[in-house]
């Protein structure tokens, strides 16, 4: 099997990565980086009660010199605008970089009709307010986009109990707020990309995570499929679709599924520096009484 097309999402990964690497001493980040241009202090404004999801991402792409909405893309229909303070950078230290406050926004576009990416949303909603188009209404537009954001805030808990950290939101106003789980190595934005993938782009993830797998197992893969034998990687994802238990805790091998997670993890951890604390990780009320009472 070849792999040269399977790359796109790690591919896709290292060039949003790429954009947002730090230089000395600086203590924000953003993506897009032009974003760092715009000269107003709130560079990227909250969302309030009375704006419209597309109303507020349109008139962040105009503050930049570009106007260009495709700056904000990691895929046709999944646009990002995000939003880091960490502490600073060390050149050439290879130390990660903790991060202190992050908004990460994701506008994940539905094709429809003759609209089938960010660029034709963004088009089309031009013409709209211009009045050029009369046979889409602004309600037909917001209905194409799905909102997530992530949320870290470790000084603006809230309420007790009432703010997991980080978090995820599907509504821009606020609203619920669902616990957002961290990985041992604590980074984050690794993990919500890979979370908006593994919803919205599963072909690209599993592609990746197979090539993933045979970065190690290459040879004991084809080996097997010389001798007409499922491989190890189709074995995991049969048995876990199949919901079998076999597969966390197999005689043979017991640790395949773990060791899959583990590779998907190392390569991961190396796309970005950045990282939360791991006292901030997983500050959850339901999380918390799981601890205790285990």
């Amino acid at each position: 099997m070849s792999f040269d097309d399977d790359k796109k999402y790690i591919g896709n990964t290292k060039k949003f990565f790429g954009s947002i690497t730090l230089y000395g001493g600086e203590t924000e980040s953003y993506f897009p980086r032009e974003i760092k241009q715009i000269k107003q202090s709130s560079k990227i404004p909250k969302i309030k009660e009375e704006d419209n999801i597309i109303d507020w991402f349109y008139n962040i792409v105009n503050k930049l010199p570009e106007q260009d909405p495709t700056l904000f893309t990691v895929e046709p229909n999944i646009a990002i605008v995000l939003e880091i303070k960490h502490s600073p950078i060390k050149s050439h230290t290879g130390k990660n970089c903790e991060i202190s406050q992050l908004n990460c926004h994701a506008l994940i576009f539905k094709p429809q009709k003759d609209i089938k990416d960010i660029q034709k949303l963004y088009n089309v909603y031009e013409d709209l307010i211009s009045s050029r188009n009369t046979e889409i209404s602004m309600s037909d537009l917001t209905d194409m986009i799905q909102y997530i954001r992530l949320d870290y805030h470790p000084n603006e808990l809230g309420d007790l109990f009432s703010h997991p950290l980080p978090h995820i939101h599907i509504d821009p106003k606020g609203g619920l707020r669902f616990p957002f789980p961290v990985s041992q190595t604590g980074h984050i934005i690794e993990n919500f990309i890979e979370f908006l993938y593994l919803n919205y782009s599963y072909k690209d993830w599993i592609n990746w995570a197979e090539w993933v797998w045979h970065e190690t197992f290459d040879k004991e893969e084809k080996d097997l499929e010389k001798e007409g034998k499922k491989t190890k990687f189709n074995e995991i994802k049969d048995l876990y679709k199949q919901g079998d238990i076999k597969l966390f805790h197999m005689q043979d091998n017991p640790s395949l599924i773990h060791t899959l997670s583990s590779l998907l993890e190392i390569e991961k951890s190396a796309l970005t520096r950045f990282k939360i604390p791991d006292v901030y990780k997983n500050i959850n009320y339901h999380q918390m009484c799981f601890e205790l009472l285990r």
